[in-house]
This record gives structure tokens, sequence and C-alpha cells, in this order.
């Protein structure tokens, strides 16, 4: 998108999701609480955080849905990675993800289960403080495929998943570590890959580069 942005470049970078299953979306809710809040090959998670904050504008994780204007029951997800900074960071902010996406430390239970806790806390805040959406999404996932999706990775069904697994961690760490690697090999594919940008014309051809170089690091097994 050529758009005039005093020199800053948003990135989000995209990747289709197409494995609805429940426990799948359980599980995603889960992975983008968990990605750069973990440490990885080269940063603790601290270190990253404030790596990240010095120098970009930050960068979120989180599931984007688009709905279909021609049918109500069709809809696409994608997992996404949102990032904005300054043209001379881009090199940095697109390592930066490059790093997350391909090195966090997912095995590392006793931050998973800190990450699982403080999720479990914020959900439940959330929920509460806002009842009227919270009960339409939940009425409307009964008729629309879109709401369904969407109540099971942010809902109540979500809650429902990260309270009964923060109470049993211990029995199931391993099982959560081993669904989230499986999950990242999964969805994080080059063929699922695509990358909306906003900023000059001339920042494009560098963007284009740093893209390329995130996504011939992606898992291919």
């Amino acid at each position: 998108h050529d758009v005039c942005t005093n020199g800053i470049g948003y990135a989000d970078l995209l990747f289709e999701i197409h494995d609805f299953d429940v426990d799948t979306v359980h599980y995603l809710g889960l992975l983008k609480s968990v990605l750069g809040a973990v440490d990885t090959e080269n940063y603790t998670y601290g270190e990253l955080f404030n790596e990240v904050n010095a120098r970009t504008g930050g960068i979120a994780y989180g599931i984007e849905v688009f709905d279909d204007a021609q049918d109500t029951d069709a809809f696409r997800a994608m997992f996404a990675v949102r990032g904005k900074a300054l043209y001379p960071e881009m090199d940095f902010m697109f390592s930066m993800i490059r790093e997350v996406l391909t090195t966090s430390k997912l095995d590392d239970t006793k931050r998973l289960y800190e990450i699982i806790a403080r999720v479990r806390s914020r959900a439940q805040a959330s929920l509460a403080s806002a009842g009227h959406s919270t009960a339409v999404l939940r009425g409307a996932s009964y008729a629309s495929p879109m709401a369904a999706f969407q109540d099971e990775m942010a809902g109540i069904g979500y809650y429902q998943f990260i309270e009964k697994l923060e109470k049993d961690f211990e029995q199931r760490k391993e099982e959560t570590v081993e669904e989230l690697c499986k999950l990242m090999k999964k969805i994080l594919r080059p063929e699922n890959f695509m990358i909306s940008y906003t900023g000059e014309k001339e920042s494009l051809e560098t963007v284009k580069k740093l893209a390329a170089s995130v996504k011939a690091g992606l898992c291919t097994e």
C-alpha cells in the first residue's frame, strides 16, 4: 500500500490457517501469547522485549479473521505477525521476527506455566468486564462458523481450555510443548505465507528482500 507514512514501514506477515479442529484452535490461541514472551536462541525474553521496543514500534502476534461478503458461512483465518519500524530499522525488525518464528524455546515449561497463568487471569477479567460482547459471541457461535472459531480462540471456549490447562499443567506440560511445536511446523510454512506492507514506494524493494529472507527460513518438512 503506497502511502505517505513519514518514514515508518508497517508490515503484516500472515500465515493462512487451514485446520479448524477445536484442539488446534485452542493451541493457536495459546501460541499467539507465547511467541515473543519466551527465550530464543540469541535472547532471553526480557532482552527480546527491550530490544524490540527500543528499536521498533513493537511486534505483535495474533489471529486475523476475514469474512466472505458472498458467503456468510465462509471465512479465512491468518496467524499474523504485525510490526512497524522506521525504514533504517526494518532490517532489525525482520531479523527479530525471524528469530522468534524459527528459534523460540517452547520447551521452557516453567515460563510456559507463567504465561498460561497470566493469560487465564487476563481472560477471566476481560470476559467479565465485557459480558455483553462475550455473550453475543457465544450465542453467534452456534450459527456462524466464524464466530465459533473466534469463541474457541479467544472467547468462553478458549477460557475453559486455558483454565483447565492451568489446573492440570503438571500432567499436560509435555503434551502442551509438543502441540505448540507441531502447530508452528504446520502453520509457519512458505506455502501459507503472505505479506501486507504499508509505506512509501522507495522502501518496497528492501521489504521484499527482507520478507524473502524470513520465508526462506520457514519450516518445509
